[in-house]
């Protein structure tokens, strides 16, 4: 029930301007995201790729309002991933569950592999995000984890 809710409200607080949110820039956008995460590149994601507010939902809920939160929380994420040794992410799909031009509900499921090559946690892994266009190109609102982000 409280997936559904996150869903509901995500859909009827878009943070968007545009209506021209296209499965290619979404796509496009997603395997840069995909790319930066296993690439650590915080700058990235945070001037690029996520959007502010962004909202985390995983076992709690945290807003990050500005994109300096928005990249401190990544280098912390970074940080803690490299000690437990993450070498990357292999996509293994992205379904595009909702779209409606101008906002989007993704899917993806991914593996994350540690750098002897060994598969980290769950070898198949699922991520929700919210996209909005801002500024016509789309960006990541929120993000609603399964799994521990870190682990």
């Amino acid at each position: 029930m409280r997936f559904f809710n996150l869903l509901a409200f995500a859909l009827f607080s878009c943070l968007c301007s545009g209506q021209n949110l296209s499965q290619d820039k979404i796509d496009t956008m997603m395997q840069t995201y995909s790319d930066a995460w296993s690439n650590a590149d915080a700058i990235l994601i945070s001037n690029s790729i996520y959007s502010t507010p962004f909202s985390i939902y995983t076992d709690r809920k945290t807003v990050l309002n500005t994109k300096d939160e928005v990249y401190q929380w990544l280098v912390n994420t970074f940080e803690q991933l490299e000690e437990n040794k993450y070498s990357h992410s292999k996509v293994i799909e992205v379904t595009t569950l909702e779209n409606d031009q101008s906002k989007a509900i993704i899917k993806m499921s991914f593996t994350r592999y540690l750098k002897s090559g060994a598969i980290m946690g769950a070898k198949e892994r699922h991520a929700y995000y919210i996209i909005s266009e801002v500024n016509g190109k789309p960006t990541i609102s929120a993000l609603l984890g399964f799994t521990p982000i870190s682990e």
